[in-house]
């Protein structure tokens, strides 16, 4: 089934879960207060001040992207299968705005929180859309057609990229609703699977 180098696809799935579980420890302490799950008042204080473990929470992510895009860049180099190809190149495009928003996040939205606050809420609300919406929405689209064209996948991979769909389109809907309960869902839903599917793609048994 698989041409190229399986190591190394297995050592990005691997980096792919440290960088995610580092992305996850760091949120509910240093980004939880600068998001709306936070009252206004206190993210905007928290934001202006631009603490240094928000950076380093949404540098975490950064390298998360980074991560994702390696991984389906090189899955795509170990499966001839057209829509294999089709998702690395959605994967990358979807990492370049993730990145692009994760900068903004760092940069733009502590400048914003210093401002006009109804400025500073419709900033955030297109930044998420950007970054839910968006790079997620790509990602998921990705993990989709990678899911379609490893047509002999074992039926548990197949299941993982199912889920990491849903989980995905969940997160996608929350960007544009602005709802923080789906956010949250669809975190817990996708991140995990999204995990153990790049671990059982990348196993020289599928």
């Amino acid at each position: 089934m698989w041409s190229g180098d399986l190591r190394a696809l297995r050592a990005t799935a691997w980096l792919n879960v440290i960088a995610h579980v580092a992305g996850l420890a760091l949120a509910p302490v240093f980004m939880r207060p600068g998001t709306p799950a936070a009252p206004l008042l206190d993210r905007l204080a928290y934001l202006a001040a631009r603490p240094p473990g928000w950076t380093l929470a949404w540098l975490a992510w950064m390298a998360c992207a980074v991560a994702l895009a390696a991984f389906m860049v090189l899955l795509a180099r170990a499966s001839s299968a057209p829509p294999v190809r089709a998702a690395a190149l959605v994967a990358c495009i979807g990492a370049a705005t993730d990145l692009v928003c994760d900068a903004v996040y760092i940069l733009g939205l502590p400048a914003h929180a210093r401002g006009d606050v109804a400025a500073f809420l419709t900033f955030e609300r297109g930044l998420t859309a950007a970054s839910q919406t968006g790079a997620n929405g790509l990602y998921t689209l990705a993990v989709l057609l990678a899911t379609i064209g490893l047509d002999r996948a074992r039926v548990g991979a197949r299941a993982l990229g199912a889920i990491t769909v849903a989980g995905g389109a969940l997160l996608a809907i929350a960007g544009l609703t602005g709802s923080a309960a789906a956010a949250v869902a669809g975190t817990a839903i996708a991140i995990p699977a999204f995990l153990a599917w790049t671990l059982a793609v990348s196993s020289p048994a599928s």
